[in-house]
């Protein structure tokens, strides 16, 4: 019993663990900076950090090699004969239709675990600062219009498809110094037990519905079949 109570007490701090969000931060302003935290762990990426000491290695001195002569025989290519395979099998037992069925399960098991996946994904922050000039200022006008009639609209598709806590966007013309810049800093939470769920329930997908109808359709007929056809 006091087994039981180990290996359920180790479970749940398994799930417990999986369930701690992974926080991934981009920073981009004239140079990326990207960074992974979980608990109290926390990686830097992008830049990396230098070594203190860099050890110079020795390069040692390869020896030449002796030219070794040219064999006059020259021994022909071996004909590879073809063979039909899976998913040819597949198609002569169970036709275009079939092929069409299981292309529809397979890509109903990956568009499943894309949504189920999207769940696991927050946007703890987004903020968008976009800086538009040009040489002339009608011309900073004209441009600072067709980026507001980009990027507002892209920002409001992202806002409605993905869970975002805090967002920000501003676009500024610059009619002073015609200066094109631009910055964003980005946050994202990822639950990574949700990850493993989706993942898990498009392998069992894909397993039942894709995997074992093509080995299931895919053998070759007996001889006794094949003299009847």
């Amino acid at each position: 019993m006091t087994a039981l109570w180990i290996i359920l007490g180790i479970i749940a701090l398994l799930l417990l663990l999986l369930w701690v969000r992974i926080v991934v931060t981009v920073h981009y302003n004239e140079e990326i900076l990207l960074s992974v935290r979980w608990l109290f762990i926390k990686l830097q990426l992008i830049p990396k950090k230098k070594p203190k000491k860099e050890k110079k290695k020795k390069e040692k001195k390869k020896k030449p090699k002796e030219e070794e002569p040219e064999s006059e025989i020259v021994p022909e290519p071996k004909k590879k004969k073809h063979k039909d395979n899976i998913f040819v099998r597949f198609y002569h037992n169970k036709g275009f239709d079939g092929v069409v069925q299981l292309l529809q399960d397979t890509a109903a098991a990956l568009g499943g675990m894309f949504r189920r996946g999207a769940k696991a994904f927050t946007l703890e922050e987004l903020r968008v600062h976009l800086q538009v000039g040009s040489y002339d200022a009608s011309e900073t006008a004209v441009k600072y219009g067709r980026t507001c009639a980009v990027v507002y609209p892209a920002m409001g598709t992202i806002v409605s498809k993905v869970r975002v806590k805090k967002h920000e966007l501003t676009v500024t013309p610059d009619f002073m110094e015609g200066k094109n810049d631009a910055a964003f800093h980005t946050v994202v939470s990822v639950r990574p037990l949700l990850l493993i769920h989706a993942g898990t329930v498009m392998l069992f997908q894909m397993l039942f519905k894709a995997v074992i109808p093509l080995l299931r359709h895919s053998k070759e007929p007996k001889p006794e079949v094949q003299k009847q056809q």
